[in-house]
């Protein structure tokens, strides 16, 4: 978690795999995300986004995102929680397959 951006009310998306449920959400690398789940509080830090997910993603069900583009364009936006647990592989509707889908951002910009 980046300290200077902690406090902020909006964190930046800096990865996010290609074709995964942000992906097809309509997030992309660089948005930033104010607001996530059933709560109108503005994001204060990357753990406070891992509650909320604890709390309120339910696999195959939608959870709510606001966020803006780097353009200033302002967004609200459902993403389909689905689970990269291999005894999942079958239910097509809930897996998602990390190792087949390639990570944008930090990770593959060197």
């Amino acid at each position: 978690e980046n300290s200077a951006r902690q406090n902020t009310g909006s964190l930046p998306v800096e990865t996010i795999y290609e074709h995964g449920p942000a992906w097809q959400a309509g997030m992309r690398i660089d948005d930033e995300i104010s607001e996530i789940g059933q709560s109108r509080q503005p994001i204060q830090s990357l753990n406070q986004v891992r509650e909320v997910i604890m709390r309120e993603a339910k696999i195959g069900q939608p959870l709510r995102v606001v966020g803006t583009r780097p353009n200033g364009e302002r967004y609200e936006t459902h993403i389909v929680v689905k689970t990269a647990t291999e005894k999942a592989r079958m239910y097509q509707d809930i897996f998602f397959d990390t190792r087949a889908h390639q990570k944008l951002g930090q990770t593959t910009q060197k």
